[in-house]
């Protein structure tokens, strides 16, 4: 019996179908090839105080409301973030899969990129032990993503490599 699309799909995992959601630290890291890079949209993102991100847009910090567990993104000097984009979350990967099965019909990752213009250094810097290896940014198909979240869209939510999770309540936004 022949396979189907979905069943050859599905048996791929997320690298070889070009859709990974990478759990670290702050946020996820987000790798896309480039059928997958251009589904990302350019729809806005509103945070809960009101303040807009456009594509496009720079700030250094989103603060955040809510307790102590649920941190602002704060970016160190002379770093900033750019907003990217959004993309919605395929069916077919295995965080898709994931998230339908909590009920989640369609999800969407905001996406942004890292810069520092002192040194031009890229978002993911190469580990030591690969030090040949070059910066990744969204020109590698690398970006820094978060799930939004929330009844309105406006909250931000990433695993950490702990398994632990975040929300962020986009309170106030520091543009750079």
């Amino acid at each position: 019996m022949p396979i189907s699309r979905y069943e050859l799909i599905t048996s791929l995992n997320d690298k070889e179908i070009g859709f990974e959601i990478l759990n670290m630290d702050s946020c996820f890291k987000v790798i896309l090839n480039k059928s997958h890079k251009s589904r990302i949209t350019n729809k806005p993102f509103q945070l809960a105080g009101g303040d807009i991100l456009e594509v496009g847009d720079k700030f250094t910090a989103i603060n955040t409301k809510g307790s102590a567990g649920c941190p602002p993104i704060v970016l160190s000097k002379p770093w900033y973030q750019q907003y990217e984009g959004r993309i919605r979350i395929p069916n077919y990967t295995s965080y898709g899969r994931h998230l339908l099965c909590n009920g989640q019909q369609h999800s969407e990752l905001a996406l942004f990129s890292a810069h520092n213009p002192i040194t031009n250094e890229k978002m993911f810097s190469p580990t030591k032990k690969n030090i040949q290896q070059s910066y990744k940014d969204t020109d590698d198909g690398y970006y820094i993503g978060y799930l939004i979240f929330g009844k309105e869209e406006d909250q931000l939510f990433y695993c950490c490599k702990s398994g632990s999770s975040r929300v962020i309540s986009c309170k106030t936004l520091k543009r750079y």
